[in-house]
C-alpha cells in the first residue's frame, strides 16, 4: 500500500543538507552481498528466492531494523509505489523489474534502504545529502557488519565479495556524488572533466530522467523534442517523469546529454581496492569536479553576469506563473534557480527548498502525494501548481 511509505514525509537527507551545499546535491553509497548456498536471483526459482527473503527478514529482525522501518513485499505495492520507491533513490531500477519474492527495507527516516532479490541477493543503500560520501558508508557499512554475522556471504579470499556484476566485484561498494554542473555544461566542458578524472578510477556521467528499455531509448509517447528543448509535456509520459537509479547511484548517460546540469561521480574499480581507497578517490575527486565547477562560474559573471541573472530571473517568473510544466522544464528551472542561489542571485532559495521540489516533481510523487491523475497533461498541471506554491513569496 503506497501510504504505508508516507508519501508525504520529505526524506531525512534533504533536510540535513548543509545550506552551503549548492553543487553536490547527494551521496549515496551502495553494497551489493549475496547468499553463499544460493545462486544469483537471476538463476533461482521462486522457492530459493523464498528463502533467501525469509532469511533475509530473520537477519533483519535479530538486528533490529524493524525497530526504525518495514519491509515491503512485492506483493504488496502496485507499479507507482515502487517508481515512488525510485525516485526516492532507495530502490534501484534493477529491483524495479525484478521478479517474485523481492522487496525492500525501507528506514524511517528514507535515507536507508536494503532491496532484497533485486540484481544480488541483497543490495544496502545509504544516502546523506550534500557531499558526504563518508556519512553515506558509515551507515551502510554498519548495518552491513551486523548483517554479516548473520548471513554466510559469497566470498573469496583471493577476489572478495562475489556480486552479480563482474564490475562490484571485490569490495561490491559503489560510492557516488549527484552533482550539480551547469556552468562546466553550459561552456561545454562536461566531456573534458569527465577525461581528467577517469585516470583516478572514477567516472562522470550525465544523469538521464525516466525509465529506459532494454536498448537505453526512453519510453516515449510522442515525437522526441527538437534538440536543445525539452519535451512538451504531452509527450512525456509517466514512465519518462522521474529520475531513477541503478546500482551507480543514477541512470547515467554521456556527459554532454546531462538532464538539468545533474552528473554523477562513482567509482569504477572494485577490486584490489579497499573501500577506503574508495571513499578517498571519490571524495578527492567530488572536491575537484566542485573546484572546476566553482571557476567556471566565475568565468560566466565575468563574460556576462547579466545573462546569468537573467537566466535565472525568467526561471523565476516561469516557476512562479506557469499553468502546464512538463518533467524535461522543470528540471530546467530548477538547475537555473539552484545556480541563481548559489550565486546570490535570488533571494528565498536554499539547497533543501531546491532538493525538495526535484524530488516532488516526479510523477510518481505527484500522484500519490499530492492526488494527481497519471496522465501526462494532469501531472504537467499539479507540477505547475507545486512550483508556484514553492516558489511564490
Amino acid at each position: 500500500m503506497a501510504e504505508e511509505i508516507q508519501t508525504a514525509r520529505v526524506p531525512d537527507w534533504v533536510g540535513e543538507t548543509a545550506p552551503d551545499q549548492w553543487i553536490a546535491l547527494l551521496s549515496h553509497c551502495t553494497l551489493a552481498r549475496n547468499l553463499s548456498d544460493f545462486a544469483f536471483p537471476a538463476r533461482c526459482g521462486e522457492d530459493e528466492r523464498h528463502a533467501v527473503e525469509a532469511r533475509a527478514l530473520d537477519a533483519f529482525e535479530r538486528i533490529n531494523l524493524f525497530g526504525s522501518g518495514r519491509y515491503h513485499a512485492s506483493a504488496t505495492l502496485d507499479s507507482l509505489s515502487w517508481q515512488l520507491l525510485g525516485e526516492r533513490r532507495i530502490a534501484s531500477r534493477e529491483l524495479l523489474q525484478g521478479l517474485e519474492y523481492r522487496g525492500v527495507y525501507l528506514a524511517d527516516g528514507q535515507d536507508f534502504g536494503i532491496m532484497v532479490n533485486g540484481s544480488d541477493h541483497l543490495v544496502l543503500r545509504a544516502l546523506a545529502g550534500g557531499m558526504a560520501v563518508r556519512d553515506a558508508w558509515t551507515r551502510a557499512g554498519a548495518v552491513d557488519d551486523g548483517l554479516a554475522s548473520l548471513l554466510g556471504y559469497a566470498w573469496q579470499e583471493r577476489l572478495g565479495f562475489l556480486t552479480s556484476r563482474l564490475g562490484m566485484v571485490g569490495t561490491g561498494l559503489r560510492a557516488s556524488v549527484l552533482l550539480h554542473l551547469p556552468a562546466i555544461n553550459l561552456l561545454g566542458a562536461a566531456e573534458d572533466t569527465a577525461a581528467r578524472i577517469r585516470h583516478s578510477g572514477v567516472e562522470l556521467f550525465g544523469v538521464s530522467g525516466g525509465d529506459f528499455g532494454a536498448t537505453g531509448a526512453p519510453l516515449w509517447a510522442g515525437e522526441m523534442a527538437p534538440p536543445g528543448l525539452p519535451p512538451a509535456p504531452a509527450a512525456e509520459t509517466p514512465a519518462l517523469q522521474c529520475l531513477l537509479t541503478d546500482l551507480e547511484g543514477a541512470v547515467c548517460t554521456a556527459p554532454k546529454n546531462a538532464v538539468g546540469s545533474l552528473y554523477l561521480l562513482v567509482n569504477q574499480e572494485t577490486l584490489g581496492v579497499s573501500e577506503e581507497e574508495i571513499l578517498f578517490r571519490v571524495g578527492h575527486a567530488a572536491v575537484e569536479v566542485a573546484q572546476e565547477e566553482e571557476r567556471s562560474r566565475a568565468l560566466m559573471m565575468k563574460r556576462g553576469a547579466l545573462d546569468v541573472e537573467d537566466r535565472a530571473a525568467r526561471a523565476m517568473a516561469v516557476a512562479r506563473g506557469a499553468r502546464l510544466l512538463g518533467f524535461g522544464e522543470a528540471l530546467e528551472l530548477l538547475s537555473a534557480l539552484r545556480l541563481g542561489g548559489a550565486l546570490g542571485l535570488m533571494e528565498g532559495l536554499t539547497p533543501q527548498k531546491l532538493a525538495g521540489a526535484l524530488l516532488a516533481a516526479q510523477a510518481a510523487h505527484l500522484v500519490l502525494a499530492r492526488g494527481a491523475a497519471a496522465d501526462p497533461r494532469s501531472l504537467a498541471v499539479e507540477r505547475a501548481r507545486l512550483f508556484r506554491e514553492t516558489f511564490t513569496a
